[in-house]
């Protein structure tokens, strides 16, 4: 069964995130997201010391804290929505014993993090904002989160093709019968695909020259396995939703979700 609304741990309805911006501000989105990346993955938050990457107005960090988050570090590279998180934080109660917000660009954050300084580090939607995707998992690898949760666009991916032309002419029908089987069995080919968007937009990416790129799922498997992380994963299909408004992104996999640990 999927979970009604008034059973979600963590619920968006009677909280400031829906007026304090416009991009997927919807109470199904924010509570779907909450308790597939977060409260399903409660052991990587509970008591944990969390480092929210590009936190927008704050509404993730919230749900960390709700959850049981010791201390949530926010990021945002928009002075404006920083200004929105610490108020809406600050309106829920939250002081700054338990959150802070960092106005920054958060590369130039992370490379002054230490290990050791976060237990878990979230990057939500916005590892597709950017074309700085290997800097990211190389600054996140150095930092040695144990928990490490990406939720993120994805381009489709690229699978290598037979040239049945350039076969020799006996081989062609043994070549088309075995083709499926022989690209299946062949990995794909992992692509980061380069896009522009309006940089100012509060949703998009915060370089004036727009350029973007989203990666491929292939891709991001070899990324994880290069800079030494174990990851699975969080497949949303089988999560028991029964109405997908909001959310069909992730029932069709154009948007991809996983957990990984630094091995």
């Amino acid at each position: 069964m999927a979970i009604a609304k008034t059973d979600f741990t963590v619920d968006f309805q009677e909280t400031p995130f829906l007026e304090t911006s416009t991009t997927a501000a919807h109470l199904q989105r924010l509570n779907w997201r909450s308790e597939i990346l977060l409260t399903r993955n409660l052991h990587a938050v509970q008591d944990k010391k969390v480092l929210d990457l590009a936190c927008h107005d704050g509404r993730f960090s919230y749900a960390c804290l709700a959850l049981g988050a010791r201390r949530v570090t926010g990021v945002e590279g928009r002075a404006h929505l920083v200004e929105h998180a610490r108020n809406n934080l600050s309106d829920l109660q939250y002081g700054s014993e338990k959150v802070d917000f960092v106005h920054a660009d958060l590369f130039d954050y992370l490379v002054n993090v230490k290990p050791g300084d976060f237990d878990t580090i979230l990057c939500f939607g916005v590892f597709y904002h950017m074309i700085k995707q290997i800097e990211l998992l190389q600054q996140i690898s150095r930092i040695k989160p144990a928990h490490f949760i990406l939720d993120t666009f994805v381009a489709k991916e690229h699978t290598p093709k037979i040239d049945l032309w350039r076969i020799d002419i006996a081989l062609r029908r043994l070549a088309r019968s075995f083709r499926n089987t022989l690209c299946s069995k062949k990995a794909n080919e992992g692509c980061l695909v380069f896009k522009y968007e309006n940089y100012q937009k509060d949703g998009a990416t915060i370089d004036p020259a727009g350029l973007i790129a989203w990666p491929s799922r292939s891709l991001m498997d070899a990324l994880f396995r290069y800079y030494g992380f174990t990851h699975s994963d969080i497949d949303w299909r089988r999560q028991h939703i029964d109405c997908w408004d909001r959310i069909k992104d992730y029932k069709t996999g154009k948007r991809a979700s996983w957990i990984a640990e630094i091995t």
